[in-house]
């Protein structure tokens, strides 16, 4: 009896120290540097100059794309790959950021891996959540996918065979919450590579995805490679034309180099947008009736670009023909007197701003056909000459302001001064000026950022402003303003349209301001 009990406890002893000798194994530690992605330390993958994008990683990761196949000028170009700070919005699980990768209007197939040096031959577990943010024309249609990889040899190209996936998701919407992709495997070696990967078919306004909290473990129940075609880009079905524009048909170049779009059925500014490659702020710009909004209504014309030539086809010199006034004044010499112009005060008894009505003194020179009178009405309508001059804010350092907005943006300063009660900076922009009032009350300084159209993020409904600055100088700008210790939005730069980039940071006071460049 004492030797069984003996046998049955050195039994228990080798159990005990099975399971000590081998838990460790079935349980490791996190193999990943940053696996939160909370470092802000990035480093540049890939940089397109002609959009001023920047595929950007935390210095730990590394970063892959391909920009093919192409079938259409939106698809496959390269990401915006960013860290994302504002954990308030749904785009971060947890710690303070999270890693993002955008590219608005256009799709991608990109990844950021990381590899790690593991027990020969180990069983490994790979994990990480994604949340997208899809919004804005054709989010409807978006079909946007992310999945998780493990190379057992330690290789560095997703598309590789050996590469093992985990299931697809599509659309996880941020709404939804954050979505957690697992997949096993088993290392052929010493080393093995976590790939995060995301690609989509469909160009929408909004086309991010973020990832999080990703995981490399020594433990479960492996896996080898299935030796299948990679999913992706490379058997993904991709429409020979932008599903965005289906029923945008571009118009030809006229005569005299404009460009003239009459809105069909199902068009958009952005789908418009995306047929001419202008951008939907240079649309606007040239169509001031369209404003802000995008409803558009059918059979309005719209000027895409003007005339590039000074003489139409109907022969007509300097006449800049639109759309909803084609009818150009007869030539200059008919009728004995210029169309275009009234005669000379004092001249025939005639009012200077006022010809007479058609037919009265029998003088035919100072009355205009009907049709040029209709033409040239625009040309003698006064135009109001309003303009905003001055903007004020009150702050509780004008000094501060001064260093921010003189010292790192560049304004140009008219006035200042500061004493014990009261202070003024004076400020120009163009034809406005910027008064910043110092006063004896202390006023509360914003922590968050305004909302804004342009940018995903921002709670508060509150004044913001746009500073565009020159192209050339932005880069130099972002630098001092980020050396300075500012607050910025998302820490990086954004692309709020094609052809822009903006930074947003805050003021000393809170505001939210937008420096942006435009190419």
């Amino acid at each position: 009896m004492p030797y069984k009990r003996l046998l049955a406890t050195f039994s228990f002893i080798l159990v005990v120290i099975s399971v000590i000798t081998f838990a460790p194994i079935e349980a490791q530690n996190n193999l990943l540097t940053d696996p939160g992605f909370e470092d802000t330390n990035m480093k540049t993958v890939a940089f397109d100059q002609a959009s001023g994008t920047r595929f950007s990683v935390n210095v730990n990761w590394n970063g892959w794309y391909t920009e093919t196949p192409r079938n259409a000028d939106w698809q496959n170009l390269i990401p915006n790959g960013t860290g994302r700070n504002n954990a308030g919005f749904g785009f971060v699980r947890s710690g303070n950021r999270s890693m993002e990768l955008s590219r608005g209007f256009a799709t991608f197939t990109a990844a950021v891996y990381q590899t790690v040096t593991v027990p020969e031959n180990a069983n490994v577990t790979g994990s990480a959540y994604v949340v997208m943010n899809i919004n804005g024309d054709n989010a409807d249609a978006a079909n946007s996918n992310a999945r998780v990889g493990i190379d057992p040899t330690g290789g560095t190209n997703p598309l590789s065979s050996n590469v093992i996936w985990s299931n697809t998701v599509t659309n996880a919407l941020a709404s939804n919450g954050f979505r957690q992709l697992t997949v096993n495997a088993t290392a052929q070696g010493t080393q093995v590579t976590l790939f995060l990967y995301a690609w989509q078919t469909v160009p929408t306004e909004g086309n991010g995805v973020f990832w999080d909290d990703a995981s490399l473990t020594v433990g479960g129940p492996g896996g080898s490679s299935p030796n299948q075609t990679p999913l992706g880009p490379t058997n993904t079905p991709v429409p020979t034309a932008p599903p965005v524009v289906p029923f945008v048909v571009p118009q030809p170049t006229q005569s005299d180099g404009s460009i003239i779009h009459t809105v069909s059925e199902g068009d958009t500014l952005a789908s418009i947008s995306v047929a001419y490659r202008v951008s939907m702020d240079d649309i606007r710009e040239l169509n001031p009736s369209i404003g802000e909004g995008r409803f558009l209504q059918i059979g309005q014309q719209l000027i895409i670009r003007p005339p590039t030539s000074s003489t139409s086809s109907s022969g007509n010199s300097g006449q800049v023909l639109t759309p909803s006034a084609p009818v150009a004044p007869p030539p200059a010499g008919q009728g004995g007197t210029p169309a275009v112009a009234p005669p000379p005060a004092g001249q025939g008894g005639n009012p200077p701003v006022a010809p007479p009505p058609a037919g009265q003194g029998g003088n035919p020179t100072v009355a205009p056909p009907t049709a040029v009178a209709q033409v040239q009405q625009p040309a003698v309508e006064a135009t109001p000459s309003l303009r905003i001059r001055s903007i004020y804010y009150w702050v509780n350092d004008v000094t501060e302001m001064r260093a921010f907005y003189r010292d790192l943006i560049g304004l140009e300063e008219t006035a200042f001064f500061d004493d014990d009660s009261s202070g003024l900076l004076i400020l120009q922009v163009g034809d406005t000026e910027l008064i910043f009032l110092e006063g004896v009350d202390p006023r509360p300084v914003q922590t968050e950022f305004a909302r804004q159209p342009n940018y995903d993020g921002g709670t508060l409904e509150t004044t913001s402003l746009v500073l565009q600055v020159p192209d050339d100088q932005f880069d130099m700008i972002v630098a001092t303003i980020a050396d300075s210790g500012a607050t910025i939005f998302n820490n990086g730069v954004l692309v709020p349209q094609p052809g822009q980039r903006a930074l947003y940071v805050l003021d000393p006071m809170g505001n939210t301001i937008q420096i942006l460049a435009e190419q």
